[in-house]
């Protein structure tokens, strides 16, 4: 009994570090959907600031790609760095996350993210009775790592005209993703590639060169700095030292404030956030080939490419005005809110000018039909 009433403790102690924040209304119809990010942050607000902000890029994602599902994410303030946690916070933490997605009976949906694993998700899709998780979990042969990593080779490659021979790159942060995407590069035949990671060892991935983690690595001469590591790490006074034609990368929100974007803009080409994740798209059309559940709004867009317009930010129901100052950052803590992903009716009209005219909005009637 005493083993069991200090279990509970541990899970309520946890459960109360762990934000669920979504850029629009959660429901069973309009399901939300973000990766479970664990993280040593400062304090609780600052938890709460960047799970905002990671909600925000994940609608961008979500309406960019015709997924069926709202934005947002899944953030556990950790109270000690992740390195020192034991399999028992582990395992603690997924009973306190199961706990608050039963609760939200089918208007979420997660998955890996930082210091998460496709392990932990399956765990977590097991104590979800099934749902709640999308990780590609019914193909054993597929790793949302690996899938994203090739996303952002492909926008890396885009960056560089097409061809990473003869470039040259700087990969900060050598994870799953960020270890996929400088091999990969390797092999891809970029002339130098040049890792950093504050665990050097997971930078030492052959063909790579190492940078020390505390030099200045965002002010390596090369074709593409692309990170991959967690949020913030440029700063206004960092993006003014890039020597990089283009940033480009996995982090959800490389920059630390919107002015350390257009600080970036700037000097260098800054690719939108939503151009550089297109396997959140594959993964549900995995989830539809492998028949993993899905809800029932997120399999017809997946199938049927039906979008339709939702508020970001938290304001379904608003005005466009509000939406786009929400986006930008002109409403609440400027500074989280990084302009780092296209405004959706941007991305819209960028989706629109690609697509047949037939299934364009507003196409003729004679070319609707054909």
């Amino acid at each position: 009994d005493l083993h069991l009433s200090l279990r509970r403790q541990r899970q309520m102690c946890i459960r109360d570090r762990i934000h669920i924040v979504s850029s629009g209304l959660l429901e069973s119809d309009t399901p939300g959907n973000g990766g479970l990010r664990v993280w040593n942050y400062a304090d609780k607000a600052a938890a709460t600031k960047e799970a905002e902000g990671l909600a925000v890029a994940m609608s961008a994602k979500h309406k960019t790609y015709n997924t069926g599902f709202a934005g947002a994410k899944v953030v556990c303030a950790a109270d000690k760095p992740v390195a020192d946690w034991t399999a028992a916070d582990r395992e603690t933490l997924l009973e306190a996350t199961a706990s608050l997605l039963e609760e939200l009976d089918g208007a979420m949906y997660t998955g890996c993210d930082m210091n998460t694993t496709p392990a932990m998700m399956q765990k977590l899709h097991e104590r979800c009775g099934g749902r709640s998780v999308l990780a590609a979990l019914a193909n054993d042969t597929c790793c949302p790592n690996t899938a994203t990593a090739a996303g952002v080779l492909g926008a890396v490659t885009a960056c560089v005209d097409g061809d990473v021979r003869g470039k040259t790159f700087v990969v900060h942060g050598c994870g799953g993703v960020g270890g996929a995407v400088a091999a990969g590069l390797v092999e891809l035949g970029a002339a130098s590639v040049k890792t950093v990671d504050l665990n050097q060892k997971r930078a030492a991935i052959p063909g790579c060169e190492v940078l020390d983690p505390e030099a200045k690595w965002w002010a390596v001469d090369c074709d593409a700095l692309v990170p991959c590591s967690a949020s913030g790490v440029l700063t206004a006074e960092r993006a003014s030292e890039l020597i990089c034609r283009s940033v480009v990368g996995a982090s959800n929100l490389p920059f630390a404030s919107v002015e350390a974007r257009r600080v970036a803009e700037a000097r260098c080409v800054v690719a939108p956030e939503a151009s550089r994740r297109t396997p959140h798209a594959a993964h549900l059309a995995a989830h539809c080939a492998h028949r993993s559940p899905l809800p029932p709004p997120a399999a017809q867009a997946a199938r049927q490419g039906d979008r339709r317009d939702r508020g970001v930010g938290g304001v379904e129901g608003r005005g466009e005005e509000d939406a786009a100052a929400l986006h930008d950052g002109a409403a609440g803590d400027p500074d989280h809110l990084v302009r780092d992903v296209p405004h959706p009716r941007e991305a819209l009209q960028a989706r629109q000018r690609v697509r047949p005219p037939h299934l364009r909005r507003g196409a003729p009637a004679q070319e609707r039909g054909r």
